[in-house]
């Protein structure tokens, strides 16, 4: 083991040491290397042993390195400790020692690539200090939170540009501010000044990657609001406050179908009207798009895209979903049920409408993609109602059944092929009260 150590540290003297950085990937090769000597012998499983110090003395050479391609080289090897650290049940008591250096890594004025890194590499450790037995880890680990999460927000603002690079990028922000509030959700309590405000305007990116990781930053921010709330630090979300966050994303997606196809034709062909229930109150909320305050017809799909990340992320939170066996009381059952309806009712005519000369449907028009996202809010919405999706029984069958006979006679087989797993996950939740009866 510190014959690999050695060589390291002799690589690193040799080709490192100071502004030059010409050997970073001779460096890395001989940093992997050590890295699975250390691990094949079991090095890491004594914590502090004397091999485990001079690791981590090296890995912070390379973390704070001048050179942007060694810095780049540590936070990949740290990365790599991290995980074998988890595989091996550490204590992390070094954990407090990696923060800091993710953090410096995090900085203004690093490269934004060194930093997107570092926001990914900061949300896995966080994941682990945050349920660590070491009081002193996790408090640690709350400081850094709270310094990591507003070098997040900075990082998201930072990135330019609309390629695949930047996205990539956008994503590496979102997951680190994702990652802080899940772990440590008393960060909200003096949130930074841009939280909810960018992950709100990444809802409506053009990129679906960062739609979707947006939407899991938005379902952390209402977790982390609802258990700072209840004084929990990682305890089950409020339910009041999970319902009042579900009811506005839904709420949201009417005032967008208000606004874009007109209030007398909502409703009109429904199949869940009779079953609304006392949560159904249409709510008209306030909503930005546009000049002049009008939805053009791209933006139209892609914001309800991004809502319909918002509903199957939310549903994966839900009170409900952590207490299986539940009576759903905080679940607006008929209300999401209504307005999925009419999203597909809505999506359905916007195909249509999009048919090219040739007679055949667009496979990526922009309606057909957002047909995709509500084929798994209502997967998300079956698995977490379970048997209570009896209650709407006949409305939910005869939903599924017609948007099967539609995608099969408009030639859309993905799209199909989604809604074989929403009746699959129908099926699955209703089927153990059929059996019963």
């Amino acid at each position: 083991m510190s014959s690999a150590l050695t060589l390291v540290d002799h690589v690193y003297h040799t080709y490192l040491e100071g502004e030059g950085g010409d050997g970073v990937t001779f460096v890395a090769g001989r940093v992997d290397t050590a890295l699975e000597v250390l691990a094949g012998n079991g090095a890491f499983r004594s914590g502090q042993s004397r091999d485990v110090q001079k690791w981590n003395g090296f890995l912070e050479k390379l973390c704070r390195h001048a050179h942007v391609h060694a810095r780049e080289v540590g936070i990949q090897a740290l990365e790599r400790t991290i995980i074998e650290l988890e595989r091996v049940h550490s204590s992390f008591e070094t954990g407090s020692r990696y923060c800091d250096w993710l953090v410096h890594l995090l900085r203004q004025g690093e490269h934004v690539a060194v930093r997107a890194k570092a926001a990914v590499v900061f949300a896995r450790l966080a994941a682990t200090l945050c349920v660590t037995d070491t009081i002193e880890v996790r408090k640690a680990g709350v400081q850094y939170a709270v310094q990591a999460l507003p070098l997040c927000i900075h990082l998201i603002e930072s990135v330019t540009g609309d390629d695949i690079t930047a996205g990539l990028m956008t994503v590496a922000g979102l997951e680190g501010v994702r990652g802080v509030l899940a772990a440590y959700p008393t960060c909200v309590r003096n949130p930074p000044r841009k939280l909810a405000k960018t992950i709100n305007n990444l809802l409506d990116d053009p990129s679906e990657p960062v739609q979707q990781k947006a939407a899991e930053a938005f379902a952390a921010l209402t977790f982390a609001k609802s258990t700072s709330r209840t004084g929990g630090e990682r305890g089950g979300s409020s339910e009041p406050a999970w319902e009042n966050m579900f009811s506005t994303v839904l709420s949201n997606i009417i005032n967008i179908l208000v606004r874009h196809s007109g209030a007398d034709k909502l409703s009109a062909k429904s199949r869940f009207k009779e079953v609304l229930d006392a949560h159904s109150k249409i709510n008209i909320l306030p909503l930005e798009g546009g000049q002049g305050g009008e939805l053009s017809a791209t933006f139209v799909p892609r914001r309800m895209r991004g809502l319909c990340y918002c509903l199957v992320e939310l549903l994966a939170i839900s009170p409900l979903s952590q207490r299986k066996g539940a009576s759903p009381s905080t679940m607006p059952t008929g209300w999401a049920l209504f307005v999925l309806d009419q999203m597909v009712l809505t999506c359905m005519t916007g195909v249509d409408q999009s048919t090219t000369q040739s007679g055949e449907h667009n496979q990526a028009s922009i309606h057909v993609l957002l047909f995709h996202s509500i084929a798994r809010v209502f997967v998300a919405l079956f698995d977490a109602l379970g048997t209570q999706v009896l209650k709407v029984y006949s409305a939910c069958a005869s939903l599924i059944v017609s948007v099967l006979r539609w995608t099969n006679e408009r030639k859309l087989p993905s799209l199909r092929l989604d809604f074989f797993n929403v009746a699959r996950a129908f099926l699955h939740a209703v089927g153990p009260a059929l059996t019963q009866s």
